[in-house]
């Protein structure tokens, strides 16, 4: 119906055809398989709407088949050049669409409605016909389709525009209809003075083109293609004065359209182009800017051309305070670098630099005035040069702790081994002292001696009971306790040594958590930190403060300090305002026999030891010491929710053994005697032997013949774990001891898997040895 009212009943030709447009439009919207229907649609309405041209409906059908084919070919061509970019989303676009609309769309169509005419009988008023058919086809898809498919873009615009906008866009489009109606739809008298003056229609398009983009553009063209068509038409305008025939008029019409579109869309499509361009480049910066700002790394960007005004992000200014600066860049650096070379080596760097230079590690001062762990690298890209700070301060600690914690480790490892050895060695002594004290009488001079070497083994397998606590390797006797009464009982012998001048404060929190510990060993662990707090304090008085309180850690607590896990924990300080440690003594404290004391006042084990019980309850232990203001320990021990313990049997009375036999095995030759020795005194019927496979050999005689056995745990071959499980598996009630130097394979299922009655450490006296082995049988079963 457009079509007719732009070309009215009796024209041969139009200027454009609105139809061919609209098919091209559907078909490049429309997916492929909707394609027949838009076929049928077509040929169906062109028959109808032909009543209103007074042309033969065959032939009108002809022509809607012809328009068809010629646009279902141009689509997939132009979809070719724009390569799925969208359409006319640069001015290559509009050139692709502006030449398959000349070249294929309207030639097509003209031939085809040649072939139709020449079939259905219809003669050609004019020579020019099929050329006034291939533009108008060609100019309906240049103003259609650029129309349509900027259509929704335009409606968004409107809608979201301000009021200013939307009026400056009417004023466009009122003015461009007023030149139309003035140059097209006028009477032709008085032609030849406005004629010169048709240029000026493509004012109002140039500018909305400038202004507003491609949508507006296509409003303007449809506007004034649409006018002055409609003019021609009916012999209106200042082309319809020319002394030519009609369809010369027409075809100078259509030459005018299709070069103005073709300019104006071209300039749209330009402008357009590049306003996305610079949206990109905006958003681009902006994103980078962020990026910049949020980055977790300190950056520095300096220009060559404007060296006094550096960008720094935000990190760089919280870290160095260089946002503040006022004196300068120079004067940052000067007060910033330890070192003051760094700023001279990073300019020889960047001077000979074509990318990045190799890191370089400093120090440098912060914000706060801290001194802080970094790693510069410098970059040089184009004019600027861009020095990112990576702060590793906390890493550097991190890899300190890491490795002070790997160096104790091997530490406790080596001393648990050297215990392992010595306490077969100190079990030899001081049970062979022991027995030999007995033989002699009490008023016998040598049993004196004796009685001091004795003790002083005693002190000796004490020292090596701390070494195997720093090392993790002495079982604990663990249950659930509640920490309060362990801390009153060693607050009570602290303040016994504290002496007048020192104040000792607890602050016991409400609701501290249970833990699963060995009371006695928590119990020295608050005593040793208490006594080293006394130390530190002694002769200037002061304040120890013990604080005992719930703690949670959280994840990202627990990602920062490893050795702890996200939970609940019993949290134990302990503070003293004692003379402090230096930073090279705090890095040493938890080193066995590492000690600031005078010879004779400690070993150096206290701090290991309490590192060890630490460890050994899978806790952690922090220190902070400041020279002339004192030192705090903090101490975080988990929540516990199930109780667990070893058993070991510590009897006070030694029963009589009255024919109990006990198999004895231990790889140590001393020790073996000293059991059988020991066991004899005792009343039991005892057989030594060197070896498990020995031992079992016994068993398998007779598995009757052995009430009890008494194995060590570390022998060659077969280990005490192996001879106990062998001999349980030939007789299951078979009360077994086990005897050990130094456990540090032993867990609580394992012992228990193997059906282990009792642990009896090393290295112990005769005594002990008989109340362990009798302890483990009833009266009831004992042999007279």
């Amino acid at each position: 119906m457009l079509a007719y009212f732009v070309v009215p009943p009796g024209v041969a030709a139009s200027v454009w055809w609105p139809p061919t447009g609209a098919l091209m439009a559907w078909l490049t919207l429309a997916p492929l398989r909707r394609w027949p229907l838009i076929f049928l649609v077509t040929v169906a309405s062109r028959p109808v709407m032909s009543i209103f041209s007074g042309r033969s409906p065959w032939a009108a059908s002809g022509f809607a088949v012809c328009s068809f084919v010629a646009v279902a070919v141009s689509v997939p061509i132009l979809r070719r050049f724009t390569r799925g970019r969208g359409l006319l989303s640069s001015p290559y676009d509009v050139l692709s669409l502006v030449s398959v609309s000349l070249l294929v769309t309207g030639p097509i169509t003209a031939l085809g409605m040649s072939v139709v005419c020449r079939m259905a009988g219809v003669t050609t008023e004019s020579p020019v016909d099929p050329l006034l058919w291939a533009l108008g086809d060609a100019l309906g898809a240049l103003l259609i389709v650029p129309f349509v498919l900027t259509a929704r873009e335009g409606i968004r615009w409107w809608r979201c525009a301000p009021a200013t906008r939307r009026i400056e866009l009417t004023a466009i489009l009122v003015s461009s209809a007023l030149l139309a109606v003035a140059m097209g739809i006028t009477s032709p008298d008085g032609a030849q003075w406005r004629r010169p003056f048709l240029g000026f229609l493509l004012v109002p398009a140039v500018y909305a083109a400038i202004r507003f983009g491609l949508f507006a553009v296509t409003w303007v063209q449809v506007i004034v293609a649409s006018l002055t068509s409609w003019g021609l038409a009916r012999g209106l305008g200042v082309l319809s004065s020319l002394p030519t025939s009609q369809g010369f008029r027409v075809l100078t019409l259509q030459a005018e359209i299709v070069v103005a579109a073709v300019g104006v869309m071209l300039i749209a499509a330009a402008f357009e182009s590049q306003r996305r361009a610079v949206a990109r480049a905006r958003e681009s910066e902006a994103q980078f800017r962020r990026l910049v700002d949020n980055a977790p790394v300190a950056l520095l960007v300096e220009r060559a051309d404007d060296p006094g005004r550096p960008y720094v992000n935000p990190r760089l200014a919280a870290l160095f305070g260089l946002a503040d600066e006022t004196t300068g860049l120079e004067g940052w650096w000067s007060r910033t670098a330890v070192m003051p070379s760094v700023r001279a080596a990073l300019d020889d760097a960047a001077a000979g630099a074509s990318g990045a230079m190799t890191p370089m590690m400093t120090d440098l001062r912060g914000a706060d005035a801290a001194t802080r762990h970094v790693e510069l690298n410098v970059s040089v890209v184009g004019d600027r040069r861009i020095t990112a700070f990576v702060d590793l301060t906390d890493r550097v600690r991190l890899e300190s702790e890491l490795h002070q914690a790997h160096k104790l480790e091997a530490l406790g490892t080596l001393a648990g081994g050297v215990a392992h050895d010595f306490n077969n060695l100190l079990g030899a002594v001081l049970g062979n002292i022991d027995l030999a004290r007995r033989s002699l009488p009490n008023a016998d001079e040598a049993a004196g001696f004796l009685g001091e070497a004795e003790r002083a083994g005693a002190r000796a397998a004490s020292v090596v009971r701390q070494i195997l606590t720093f090392s993790r390797r002495e079982e604990q006797a663990r249950q659930v306790l509640a920490l309060g009464p362990v801390l009153h009982e060693a607050v009570a012998l602290l303040r016994g040594a504290a002496g007048p001048r020192v104040r000792i404060v607890v602050n016991e929190m409400p609701e501290v958590p249970t833990v699963l510990g060995d009371a006695t060993q928590l119990h020295q662990l608050i005593v040793n930190l208490g006594q080293n707090a006394l130390h530190a304090m002694r002769g200037t008085g002061g304040t120890l403060t013990i604080d005992l309180a719930a703690a949670s850690v959280t994840d990202s607590e627990a990602r920062r300090r490893p050795e702890l896990r996200e939970g609940r924990y019993a949290r134990l300080r302990v503070r003293d305002t004692g003379h402090g440690m230096a930073g090279e003594t705090l890095e040493r404290i938890f080193e066995p026999f590492f000690t600031t004391k005078q010879v004779g006042e400690g070993t150096g084990l206290g701090l290991a030891v309490v590192h060890g019980v630490v460890r050994g309850h899978d806790g952690a232990i922090t220190a902070d010491s400041t020279l002339g203001v004192g030192s705090v320990f903090e101490v975080m021990l988990p929540a516990v929710t199930t109780p667990a313990s070893v058993p070991i049997i510590t009897p006070e009375e030694t029963p009589s053994g009255r024919g109990l036999r006990v198999l004895v095995v231990d790889d140590e030759p001393a020790l073996a005697r000293i059991a059988e020795k020991s066991l004899v005194r005792a009343g039991c019927v005892v057989r030594a032997v060197l070896d498990g496979a020995s031992a079992l050999d016994v068993l398998r005689a007779d598995p009757q013949a052995v009430d009890v056995l008494v194995t060590d745990l570390t022998m060659p071959g077969m280990s005490g774990l192996d001879v106990a499980s062998e001999a349980r598996r030939m007789r299951p009630d078979l009360p077994v001891l086990l005897v050990s130097g130094y456990s540090a394979m032993l867990t609580l299922e394992s012992v228990q898997a193997e059906g282990i009655a009792a642990i009896l450490q090393k290295p112990y006296t005769p005594d002990e040895l008989a109340r362990a082995v009798l302890g483990l049988v009833s009266e009831t079963s004992l042999r007279c």
